[in-house]
């Protein structure tokens, strides 16, 4: 193993959630309290190992929150290199229901790059769905399944790995 892991939890902060609300406003063109449902600040946390942070909702009813407690509820987002990422299965619902958006798909060989925590090229992509100058999702084109989170990088005219579910093999493996 690398070196210890270090957890922390807490309840996010308003810069946080105000940056949250607006991703899902300005990247996916959603209402949030559609997917992520009415909840104020106090009902979302974060789990951090290391420098991965998962926020989550608590569960209405489950009583207090603690220290002990890891995770609970719904996975609403991550946050890895200071980047706000939705969470997979919540971009799932929003692709169910109102199609593609900002979202890259990706061919094999880029897929297994983006794994092991690689930037995609641009003679990877199949196909783009605007917007695509800001956040996307990466998709899988052999099975349309969402494989992480990358950012656009004009200057390097590569999308740059934000997330991607290779990381928490390389983080706690």
């Amino acid at each position: 193993m690398k070196g210890k892991i270090k957890f922390k939890t807490g309840r996010i902060g308003k810069t946080l959630y105000t940056r949250l609300y607006n991703l899902f406003k300005n990247t996916f063109n959603v209402n949030p309290e559609e997917y992520i449902g009415k909840v104020n600040r106090d009902e979302l946390r974060y789990l951090c190992i290391n420098d991965l942070c998962i926020i989550h909702s608590i569960i209405a009813g489950a009583g207090e929150f603690s220290t002990n407690t890891i995770y609970q509820g719904q996975w609403v987002a991550t946050i890895v290199k200071g980047e706000i990422t939705p969470s997979i299965p919540l971009v799932k619902k929003i692709y169910s229901s109102k199609g593609f958006r900002a979202a890259v798909l990706v061919g094999e060989k880029g897929v297994k790059a983006f794994l092991y925590g690689n930037d995609i090229l641009l003679e990877s992509i199949i196909e783009k769905y605007e917007p695509v100058d800001g956040l996307v999702s990466i998709v899988d084109s052999s099975d349309n399944e969402i494989i992480g989170f990358a950012k656009w990088n004009p200057r390097k005219k590569v999308f740059e790995n934000i997330y991607d579910l290779g990381i928490y093999l390389r983080l706690l493996g």
